[in-house]
């Protein structure tokens, strides 16, 4: 696998302990995938990459997978492939009780971090 490849290239193989996860939603022209947030047709992406950029899971789902729904099979296929793991950050979007609650019956409640957005940041959003 490609991934695996860029991993064991630059030595960090097996070594994660901080990464991020986020999820995005792309249009597609089918009309049975629905996002009901965002009121778009498509599929959503959710990745989590380390803290130089390289994925190290990543799966597509119709867009109506909830952002909490996708999170909980990324980290659990996540820790199987790094059990060092120490902290995910996310942002808002993950700040979600359910999603606390499946980490939590997983004994992962305190992996993730929900890192706010600034007043400050400037861009786009």
């Amino acid at each position: 696998m490609f991934r695996g490849f860029l991993r064991r290239l630059s030595g960090l193989r097996g070594k994660q302990s901080t990464v991020v996860i986020d999820s995005h939603r792309v249009n597609t022209a089918e009309e049975s995938v629905h996002d009901l947030d965002k009121k778009i047709n498509g599929r959503k992406r959710h990745v989590i990459v380390d803290t130089d950029g390289l994925p190290s899971v990543q799966r597509v789902h119709e867009a109506s997978v909830q952002d909490r729904d996708g999170a909980v099979l990324l980290i659990r296929e996540f820790i199987e492939n790094f059990p060092t793991a120490i902290k995910v950050w996310a942002d808002g979007g993950y700040a979600d009780s359910k999603l606390q609650a499946k980490l939590f019956r997983m004994g992962l409640n305190q992996l993730m971090q929900i890192v706010r957005r600034s007043f400050r940041t400037e861009g786009s959003t």
